[in-house]
């Protein structure tokens, strides 16, 4: 039997560790380098969420509920005992914050008691640190679950993400292309109305029996309103949806003013953006050149519902916006938990620079965050990290802060 768990607050640092992190490993204690390192720096933002009218991530897709963990817990092939066990040892070697006396207390006090929880969510929720701590960046998974989102990229669901507005309306807020609520033709903007024939303000939206489990061939049927005030019923059966990270149709550049703005649509940071989003970039370059322009002006990126991901697609969007003439400037720097640091080495050795790219966007003058709460992790190491490099404005809120940056 094998499993896999992750903490919050760190996310993964490079193409080499991402590959660790589908490495099936038993339900037991290991002390491996790659695995400090791993768990360590892999905390999948992009699989969180905070609440009602939170972040469109991967998790909402395959559910269909914002805020939802993308993999309900308890789903591993871990025994439950086995699983609390793993758990609490990584939190007591690996977690950030053991440098605190009150952290280190705990884990005591759960030991002593750690037959008594019932599901690996309920341990989480002890362990992590702080009650202010996002709980969606903490949840336990499967490997197969993990490879599946973040190199397959993909995941089973009904390919949509909802959000509550303040009128407590179930909104969609993202659909993914070619999946069961696209072809059923559900579009961004419609409000779902009763799910299996309940209202959806009798529902609670973060309970994963609202939508069910990730799994191939569940059901719901779903009534929704168009923006038109028509409504249809449809039943909707969940398979595999494409993440499709960078949308084609969302990579446009505007004319304004003499200048040529870049729009780019950024879903969520895993393995196949890396790819995508360097056609994303000469993609803009072109359109740029055919209105007349010799290349981008200001680019806007709209980072919605982008709850985070891969560090190692951050580096790559991050050079691709940087340019060629900033290669091998500090981009970032890990910090560690003393014992993990014994275990490295040198910290400060622990930089990630910026690399040349061939598609990078050369003398960018400006550049627009569209963020809300949910534009997490990954997303905001792009923010903080490329902000001393140009004239960047934020245009929205980012409410997670999971991470501390250092430049």
């Amino acid at each position: 039997m094998q499993c896999s768990t992750w903490s919050s607050r760190f996310f993964n640092a490079s193409e080499s560790v991402s590959e660790r992190a589908v490495e099936a490993r038993p339900c037991s204690r290991k002390r491996s380098q790659a695995a400090l390192v791993l768990i360590l720096l892999f905390g999948l933002g992009a699989c969180g969420g905070g609440g009602s009218g939170g972040g469109g991530n991967p998790g909402s897709g395959a559910g269909g509920a914002v805020g939802s963990q993308a993999f309900p817990a308890p789903h591993s092939q871990c025994s439950l005992s086995q699983a609390r066990e793993e758990v609490l040892e990584i939190f007591e070697d690996l977690y950030f914050f053991n440098t605190d006396p009150a952290q280190v207390a705990r884990y005591s006090d759960i030991r002593a008691n750690l037959s008594s929880y019932g599901s690996v969510d309920a341990l989480l929720d002890d362990l992590r640190f702080g009650p202010d701590r996002t709980r969606g960046f903490s949840y336990f998974s499967t490997v197969e679950e993990v490879e599946q989102f973040f190199s397959a990229g993909e995941f089973f669901g009904f390919g949509f993400s909802v959000g509550i507005e303040p009128t407590s309306a179930w909104r969609l807020i993202d659909v993914f292309g070619g999946s069961p609520a696209d072809l059923a033709g559900m579009s961004r903007g419609d409000t779902l109305l009763t799910v299996n024939g309940v209202a959806t303000s009798g529902l609670d939206l973060n309970n994963p029996g609202t939508f069910g489990p990730p799994d191939a061939g569940v059901q719901r049927t779903i009534r929704f309103r168009k923006p038109d005030g028509s409504e249809t019923e449809v039943t909707l059966t969940k398979t595999t949806v494409d993440l499709d990270p960078v949308p084609p149709s969302r990579v446009r550049v505007f004319e304004v003013g003499g200048r040529y703005v870049g729009y780019l649509f950024f879903r969520t940071f895993i393995e196949d953006a890396d790819a995508l989003l360097r056609s994303a970039m000469a993609e803009l370059q072109a359109q740029a050149i055919a209105l007349g322009g010799i290349g981008i002006d200001d680019l806007i990126v709209d980072l919605r519902y982008n709850g985070g991901g891969l560090v190692a697609t951050a580096e790559v969007i991050g050079s691709l916006m940087a340019g060629n003439a900033r290669a091998g400037q500090v981009f970032f720097t890990y910090e560690y938990n003393d014992l993990v640091t014994t275990q490295i080495g040198d910290p400060n050795n622990d930089v990630r620079r910026f690399r040349p790219e061939a598609q990078a966007l050369e003398g960018l003058e400006s550049v627009y965050y569209i963020t809300d709460q949910a534009s997490a992790s990954a997303s905001e190491l792009l923010i903080s990290d490329l902000n001393k490099l140009n004239n960047d404005h934020i245009l929205g809120i980012i409410a997670f802060r999971p991470t501390e940056f250092i430049n």
